[in-house]
């Protein structure tokens, strides 16, 4: 803070530390440099100085818990720093608060408290007074009044939940690699920015989204570059319809291919007067590499209940197995186009025709391949086997035959529409000699 006398002899006031953030470029060089004040900010009125002189002791009481470190009672001293500044002694505790309480009148309130002894506790209470994320803290020796002369209401324990008015949407895009690029892919977030008596922080945890997400400075910034980033998907978004109805899935394969291939990532925030990209630490991809890859897989899956039509849902809690990550590579594959080289075991069956097994064939298999996921059944997929190089012989004691493969043999699986009743082997008519 700064006074200044005027040229008649009057006193007025200067926040010099909010000047100082609004006119950085008049800070730089040497030299002097003209400032101008609000004549509002009379020393004569009482009341808007007072007012001032709070909040700032409030913000600087903030600072003071976060800067503290080691064994020293954290909720004590927020306690203390907040009866100060509202001018009450602390008191001890009493009973405990069931409901809401508070007086008609809640302009120019007077609160004072102990935080609830514990890390976690602290924990929410830095996240709300300094980054303004809302959270409910529990309390002892809540103690509230309108004024220095009106009798307090209190002491009482219970839980208190702060909510900062300071709050803006706005969309996240988090984008693979280090640096914008015309192909890369971007996530696009749901979110609030959330402004403290410190910080900012962003977060989407009162939005509806597929995914959790949040990012905020962390407990030993800017003394260090910490950032807190949560990120990771929300079950119960997945789990109350059929996956194809999840149009959130869609861009989710491609987007998480991009990331996996890239290895970093980089956020943007989609206001219209956005700041420069910010790149995530390099570990990013690495420490999400379980969600990256869960977004892929369910991308994809969404693609192909789509395509078939399935009405298949997740359940609740549910797990996807390597086996079911390979079962849904696969059958996005086939449903793609792509012709699959597969190693199959050997194969009996009975020939709807007459087999020479003194010749070589090749040979192709009509089928319809079950996709399951999570022990539940998402549906057929027709297609085609074409086998080639299998050795072909009987089954001792039965009139069916044996079709086994070697080293030089090779089995094609491709996406191919057929009626059930092709669905058996069956030997083509343009089968020649080896």
């Amino acid at each position: 803070m700064v006074l200044i006398r005027s040229m008649g002899g009057s006193l007025f006031w200067l926040d010099a530390q909010r000047w100082c953030v609004e006119h950085p470029d008049r800070l730089a060089g040497a030299g002097y440099r003209a400032v101008r004040f609000d004549r509002d900010s009379a020393l004569a009125e009482r009341e808007p100085f007072e007012a001032f002189l709070q909040k700032a002791f409030l913000t600087t009481a903030s600072r003071q818990v976060e800067d503290m470190s080691g064994p020293t009672s954290v909720d004590r001293q927020v306690s203390a720093l907040l009866s100060r500044a509202t001018g009450s002694p602390p008191g001890s505790a009493g009973s405990r608060l069931e409901g809401a309480l508070l007086p008609e009148n809640a302009e120019n309130l007077q609160i004072k408290f102990l935080a609830g002894d514990s890390a976690e506790n602290r924990k929410r209470l830095r996240e709300a007074i300094a980054l303004g994320l809302p959270r409910t803290v529990d309390v002892n020796d809540f103690r509230i009044a309108r004024g220095a002369a009106d009798a307090p209401i209190g002491p009482l324990s219970g839980r208190m939940t702060l909510s900062s008015q300071n709050v803006q949407p706005t969309r996240v895009l988090l984008y693979p690699g280090t640096r914008p690029s015309l192909t890369a892919m971007p996530l696009n977030l749901p979110a609030e920015r959330f402004q403290g008596l410190q910080y900012a922080a962003f977060s989407n945890e009162r939005l509806s989204s597929l995914f959790n997400f949040a990012m905020s400075p962390g407990q030993h910034y800017p003394a260090k570059a910490d950032i807190d980033i949560s990120f990771g998907l929300r079950n119960d978004a997945l789990t109350n319809k059929p996956l194809r109805q999840c149009h959130e899935l869609g861009p989710l394969a491609d987007w998480a291919e991009q990331m996996l291939s890239k290895g970093d990532a980089h956020i943007e925030l989609g206001d219209v007067d956005s700041p420069a990209p910010i790149t995530l630490p390099p570990a990013f991809v690495d420490h999400f590499a379980g969600v990256i890859r869960m977004a892929w897989a369910l991308g994809r899956l969404h693609a192909v209940t789509r395509v078939l039509r399935s009405d298949f849902a997740l359940p609740q809690d549910f797990e996807l197995t390597e086996r079911s990550l390979d079962d849904i590579g696969f059958a996005y594959r086939l449903l793609r186009g792509d012709r699959i080289a597969a190693t199959p075991g050997v194969i009996e069956f009975d020939p709807a025709v007459a087999i020479d097994l003194s010749k070589q064939y090749e040979m192709q298999i009509t089928t319809n391949f079950m996709v399951s996921v999570a022990g539940r059944q998402v549906g057929l997929i027709p297609a085609v086997v074409q086998l080639q190089g299998f050795q072909i012989g009987a089954v001792s004691g039965t009139s069916r035959v044996r079709l086994e493969g070697d080293a030089d043999s090779r089995a094609l699986v491709y996406y191919s529409e057929h009626g059930d009743e092709d669905s058996m082997m069956q030997v083509p008519p343009q089968g020649a000699d080896s």
